[in-house]
């Protein structure tokens, strides 16, 4: 099967290892700082929101500043220190731009098809490393977003007890995934949080980007309880390709209004926390978007088919060149047109609300840039 999130086989892990070094700070007692601050931050604004590392639902802007800090906190471990590398991924998280979306707009960019050939262009990101995340985990339909090898590689460095003994030569980027074993439970719901985009001095996109990536435990030492880890991939090999071309897209485009994640308006609550030394000012902003494109699948507007569907489904979402400005003058700028859920009466409305990732699938664009990612 595809893999979902392109994660490179061991043979690769140094190269992209070596591209992630790129972007990170060398001072990884100072990346440590900063999250701890943050999440000691958040905890004090809304204590226990984040017990047993469970996301809440929805997540605001400033929850980021929590989950950034829990996958990056176990980059700057002392068990990690020792691996080549150790920091790099915190800093990337700590560093990156970030820019929130609704759970509807993330769901509706999964769902939308790309362009094919040169009428694409390609985008350069505005920072050398951007973060998306998105209000509600995205559920990835029960697909295992662990590669099929990693398996047979945890046996082959398992010790007697069972566990997985990471190599002293494994870089600390792929850690999270080293350690992704079953001792600790059997995922139970794996939801895909957040990804980091990179970009090369002329903002051209790079080929590696880092997945946030939550899952639910049963059984085991944290059974009930979630790990959210940071996972390292390329796009060129992501069976989820289209959602991150869409997200490249919608950074590139989209409206964004930088709000501060955190604001209390108890005077009270904000003298206690400035007394506690928590700075609200350094916490954000985050960038979220004030869309002008549709954010809700389905919303009035689109053209309705004559023809009568015989059950309810998903019209993917996509990307078209659009005239903006008067006639006889006006420009093509590219929009994105969600997608749509036909016979919207065939879902019960009490159901909770569940965004799902599509299958996988594998990358049929026919561009030679892609080619090229790797030197190829």
């Amino acid at each position: 099967m595809t893999d979902p999130l392109g994660v490179p086989a061991p043979g690769e892990w140094a190269a992209v290892a070596a591209v992630l070094r790129r972007h990170a700070r060398t001072d990884t007692a100072a990346v440590r700082r900063q999250l701890l601050s943050d999440y000691h931050a958040l905890d004090e604004v809304w204590p226990h929101r984040w017990d047993r590392w469970e996301p809440p639902t929805p997540m605001r802007p400033g929850d980021l500043l929590a989950l950034r800090s829990i996958v990056g906190l176990m980059d700057t471990s002392e068990t990690v220190a020792e691996l080549a590398g150790a920091g790099t991924v915190a800093s990337i998280l700590a560093d990156a731009v970030p820019y929130w979306l609704s759970g509807r707009v993330a769901w509706g960019l999964a769902h939308t098809d790309i362009p094919d050939g040169d009428e694409w262009p390609e985008l350069r990101l505005p920072a050398p490393e951007v973060s998306v995340w998105w209000s509600a985990g995205m559920d990835t339909g029960g697909v295992d977003v662990r590669p099929g090898w990693l398996a047979g590689w945890q046996v082959e460095h398992s010790r007697s007890d069972g566990r997985s003994e990471v190599p002293v030569d494994t870089p600390a980027e792929m850690i999270h995934l080293a350690t992704w074993t079953d001792d600790d439970g059997t995922p139970d719901r794996i939801v895909v949080e957040g990804v980091v985009l990179l970009a090369d001095d002329d903002g051209a996109v790079r080929d590696e980007v880092v997945w946030v990536v939550g899952a639910r435990l049963l059984g085991g030492g944290r059974d009930g309880g979630w790990i959210h880890l940071a996972v390292p991939g390329r796009r060129s090999g992501s069976g989820w390709w289209q959602l991150l071309e869409s997200l490249i897209a919608v950074v590139c485009w989209g409206d964004w209004t930088p709000e501060r994640p955190v604001q209390v308006r108890n005077r009270g609550k904000a003298r206690r926390l400035a007394a506690a030394g928590v700075d609200l000012r350094a916490l954000g902003p985050v960038r979220t978007l004030a869309a002008r494109h549709r954010e809700t699948p389905g919303e009035a507007g689109e053209p309705v088919s004559t023809h009568a569907s015989p059950a309810t489904h998903i019209r993917r979402g996509h990307w078209r060149r659009q005239a903006v400005g008067p006639r006889g003058e006006a420009r093509r700028e590219w929009r994105w047109i969600a997608p749509t859920i036909v016979r919207p009466d065939g879902v019960p409305d009490e159901r909770p609300v569940v965004y799902r990732l599509p299958p996988p699938e594998a990358r049929v664009r026919n561009r030679a840039v892609l080619g090229q990612l790797h030197g190829d």
